[in-house]
Formats: structure tokens, C-alpha cells, sequence
């Protein structure tokens, strides 16, 4: 085999193929029959985040079957090829195709509050379903993932590289490493808005998708990183929509004792991670994160450091805005 079209045609006969989504990390598409009767979501799965794709892809099937016991959302399913497997290897790569999930849209940037409070609540609510399974069964499936200690170690064998103005960012918020160290939950581990399916009629979630990072870790993880997106798309730190995605959350989330200080916090500790993996990254020459040039990935780390800037300026109406919503939620 020498295409991606003959790789698609393992699942899908004389198909069109077009790329799908806008992810660092896979290589997705949609295949769709000349007739537009079927389709299906073709993904390269990228060897060098995922050293291991068949254990990756067992983790997987075992969090599917757990999230099918929910009517919350629709779940997506992993479909067989011709040769009856969920897992090909060809070119070097291992492929598998997922169901299209019919009568979806993706809403990225959100167009109204009321769409992240949705999906904050379909997060909280993954949350609540996987609280099932015992932290023991899931294994993260990539070392360090969402780890500030473990980026950090990482940071500091390239820092003597990093531009001075930076250094001077993350030494002064080193106490950020310690923050959320807690395994306490089951995480989705890429909690954005284009990470869920909206349906084409209404402002309802109707499916999460991209579990891969599933993994034991903290909870606010998820409402750290969803928020950060939301902020990053508007280019500003807005608090109504930091309070809808609150509400959301809290809706669908586990019952649990939660602190606004978590809440508050969460954003800061995924802006300051984020830019410090991207910097590695470049640093160490684009080995993780897809780039179309060089000088991507400080771009990238340049902006979420100073989205981290923006979030500390604003701590302290981050705070008393999360304080009145949970003593809300608690009456």
C-alpha cells in the first residue's frame, strides 16, 4: 500500500477522503462513499506520542465500555476493517476509523455562553461516569501527561536555550509545580470546545470524543484546560464565561467537595503548563507537537504564557466569581 487511499479503502470501499478537525497530534480524516450513504473517521495514530498503540488502543475499548452505560451523550465506536481488526498497521503506522457521529457539529470558537456551559456540563458529567472505574484499571498512556514536575524535569535540561524574558516567567511561579499533584479522579485529559459534538438542531453535547488521554489525575485538569480553550479562542480571560463553565461542570460533575480556589486555579496551572511544553518543544526541535514552520511552537508558548499573565492579573475576580457560584449550586 502507497496511499491513504488504499489504507481507507481496509475500511471503506472507493471513497472520498478530506482532512478532518484541526488536532496537533493525529492525522484525522473523513471517508465518505460516492454515494454520501457512509462515513467514517479515519485516524493515524502518532507513534511518537503514543509509543505504544495497541496497549493504547486496549485502554481504550475498556473506557468505551464504560462510557456506554450512559444515555448523557452518545459515545463513538471503534469500527473493525475488512480484516476484522480496530488496529492496522500499514506504512510504518497504525491506523483505525471511528463511527461519524451523523447529526453533529462542532462549535469552535463557541458562538454563545450557553454552548460552554453545555459542554462544561458533558465534561463534568465523563467525569461522573468513569467514577466506575477503579484508578487502578487506567494507566496514563502517555509518560507525564498533564504533569507540570514531570514538564519541568523536561524544562531543565534545554533552559540554558530559553529566551531570558521567559526564565523570568517560570521562575517566579514555581510554586504552580505542586498544584494538583492529587490523583483523585478519572480525567478526559483534552477537555476543549472541539472536543465535543454539538447537535446540528440544538445547543445540546451530544457526544465527547477524543479519549485517548483518558487517565487517572486530578479533577480540575479538565476544568482547567476547558476553560484555558475557551479564553485562548476569545483572546480574552471573560468571566461569564468562566461562570457558565462552573455551573456546567458542576452539573454533570461528581459529588464532591470542591474549593474555588481549585476552580480559579485550574486555568493558571494548564497556561503555565502548556507553555512550558510548548518551549520544550521548540527548544528541543519539534519533536511532539505537528509544525508547519520553525518557530511554531514558541509562538505557541508565547501565547499561552501570557494568556498564564492574564489569568494571574484576574485572580481575585476569579475567585469571589467562583466562591458565589458554588455556595449557588450548594443551596
Amino acid at each position: 500500500m502507497n496511499s491513504t487511499k488504499e489504507i481507507a479503502s481496509l475500511w471503506l470501499n472507493d471513497c472520498i477522503i478530506s482532512p478532518l478537525g484541526n488536532g496537533h497530534i493525529h492525522d484525522t480524516y473523513l471517508l465518505e462513499n460516492k454515494q454520501g450513504e457512509s462515513r467514517l473517521v479515519l485516524q493515524r495514530i502518532n507513534g511518537q506520542v503514543f509509543p505504544n498503540p495497541k496497549k493504547l488502543m486496549s485502554q481504550t475499548v475498556r473506557v468505551l465500555s464504560y462510557l456506554s452505560q450512559t444515555d448523557a451523550f452518545e459515545v463513538p465506536r471503534l469500527v473493525e476493517s475488512r480484516n476484522a481488526q480496530v488496529l492496522e498497521f500499514q506504512e510504518d503506522c497504525y491506523w483505525r476509523a471511528w463511527t461519524f457521529i451523523e447529526g453533529s457539529r462542532t462549535i469552535d470558537p463557541i458562538e454563545k455562553v450557553q454552548q460552554a456551559e453545555s459542554a462544561a456540563e458533558a465534561f463534568g458529567c465523563f467525569q461522573c461516569v468513569m467514577e466506575k472505574i477503579d484508578l487502578t484499571e487506567i494507566e496514563n498512556p502517555i509518560p507525564g501527561y498533564q504533569q507540570l514536575s514531570y514538564y519541568m524535569r523536561a524544562f531543565e535540561e534545554v533552559r540554558i536555550k530559553a529566551p531570558a524574558e521567559l526564565l523570568d516567567t517560570i521562575e517566579s511561579n514555581s510554586w504552580l509545580v505542586e498544584r494538583f499533584e492529587d490523583v483523585n479522579s478519572v480525567v478526559h485529559g483534552d477537555c476543549k470546545i472541539n472536543n465535543v459534538l454539538f447537535d446540528e438542531a440544538v445547543d445540546r453535547v451530544k457526544a465527547i470524543i477524543d479519549l485517548d488521554t483518558v487517565m487517572p489525575g486530578h479533577w480540575a485538569w479538565d476544568f482547567g484546560d476547558f476553560v484555558r480553550s475557551l479564553w485562548f479562542g476569545r483572546k480574552t480571560i471573560d468571566l461569564e464565561l468562566f461562570r457558565h463553565s462552573m455551573r456546567g461542570f458542576l452539573c454533570g460533575a461528581p459529588s464532591r467537595s470542591y474549593s474555588p480556589e481549585d476552580f480559579a486555579e485550574a486555568p493558571f496551572y494548564i497556561s503555565f503548563m502548556l507553555g512550558i511544553r510548548f518551549l520544550t518543544d521548540h527548544l528541543q526541535g519539534d519533536i511532539y507537537f505537528k509544525v508547519s514552520a520553525r518557530g511554531d511552537n514558541l509562538r505557541r508558548a508565547l501565547e499561552q504564557f501570557t494568556l498564564f499573565e492574564n489569568c494571574v492579573s484576574a485572580r481575585e475576580s476569579l475567585l469571589q466569581l467562583a466562591t458565589q457560584t458554588l455556595e449557588a449550586h450548594e443551596r
